[in-house]
């Protein structure tokens, strides 16, 4: 078996949090990381994504950062992942940072990346042996025999969701992040990219949205005061006179 240090490198109050990265039944082991962070789990999921956007990640960090549930279940990471093996990360960073601003989230900026430079993260690996349960006939006295430290006391989790990372729903991340256009009201709008000759500032795209949605809302009033037939005063037919 594996042991790891049960403290840190690092100085200073540490939390201990634990993900598993391959469960082997057949020889009844678990082999997961050991992670000594100064701040919680949710902030070094933020930093190791901030470092994949503007950085490299170590190999032992991308295993961890590919291991977690959060990770896994957050359709941005997985879509600027997959967009990743396609399109070069200086311009699928521009992508994403514009459709953030776009969609109203905190942007993964470089400077958001350099605020977490005073969280240290510490990373090990070991292989522990799976627990066997205790066979259980299934007969039971009173609820006074289970005993209080059998149901189901023992270690509080580590909560796996933040309300500070925040992500739009209902999005395919992928698709707008690797084709570079949104579709909006019926009209395409491209995103800027350093790369490209033709860059079109910020300020610039909000002014063509909102040009859009003007244009959109002048032609559904158009639409409607077409729908309005100007209503008169109905004529009588004339009387013939005898």
């Amino acid at each position: 078996m594996v042991t790891v240090r049960h403290k840190p490198n690092f100085k200073g109050g540490f939390r201990t949090w634990y993900v598993n990265y391959n469960v082997n039944r057949e020889q009844s082991t678990i082999e997961r990381f050991v992670v000594f962070s100064s701040g919680r789990r949710q902030k070094v999921m933020e930093k190791l994504w901030l470092k994949l956007v503007w950085d490299e990640l170590t190999k032992i960090e991308l295993k961890l950062f590919l291991s977690m549930t959060e990770v896994l279940n957050n359709d941005k990471i997985v879509g600027f992942l997959r967009a990743i093996l396609e399109i070069d990360k200086r311009t699928l960073r521009q992508r994403l940072i514009k459709l953030e601003q776009l969609f109203g989230e905190i942007p993964t900026s470089r400077e958001r990346y350099k605020g977490f430079s005073s969280l240290s993260i510490e990373i090990q690996s070991e292989i522990v042996s799976l627990s066997r349960g205790k066979k259980f006939s299934g007969y039971v006295r009173n609820i006074a025999s289970i005993g209080s430290g059998k149901r189901g006391a023992g270690e509080v989790p580590e909560p796996i969701a933040d309300a500070e990372f925040k992500v739009v729903e209902n999005i395919d991340w992928y698709s707008l992040l690797s084709v570079g256009e949104i579709s909006l009201l019926s009209q395409r709008v491209s995103l800027p990219d350093e790369d490209t000759e033709s860059v079109e500032t910020e300020s610039n795209l909000v002014i063509n949205l909102n040009q859009i949605h003007n244009d959109h809302q002048s032609n559904s009033l158009d639409r409607k005061r077409a729908a309005i037939k100007p209503r008169g005063r109905k004529r009588s037919p004339p009387r013939n006179v005898v």
